[in-house]
């Protein structure tokens, strides 16, 4: 199998996923592939340090949050039932959960 090299400069990028923060100028679909490999504390730094760069990636990191939001309250995302056509912040309301919490 041949890898391109955009293959084997993600796999250097997730191999250093620690390292990450600001995404930049990195296209939509790069930058998904990365989140999907993102803890709650690396989603957190890239997402912050992206924003603080100027760069807004919500819709990028919606569905990450999503996932880490349902299983890290799946209470309340139970609670919640399906969305619908209603605009969720997944973000917002995973840091919500968080302050309830303490």
């Amino acid at each position: 199998m041949v890898e391109t090299l955009r293959h084997l400069a993600l796999c250097k990028i997730l191999s250093c996923i620690e390292e990450i923060g600001d995404l930049g100028d990195t296209d939509s679909g790069t930058i998904v592939t990365i989140l999907n490999h993102c803890n709650l504390n690396q989603l957190r730094t890239i997402h912050e340090e992206t924003e603080y760069g100027g760069r807004d990636i919500s819709r990028e990191a919606h569905l990450v949050w999503k996932k880490h939001y349902e299983r890290d309250f799946r209470e309340k995302a139970a609670q919640r039932g399906p969305v619908g056509s209603q605009i969720v912040d997944w973000r917002e309301l995973y840091e919500e959960g968080v302050r309830a919490r303490t």
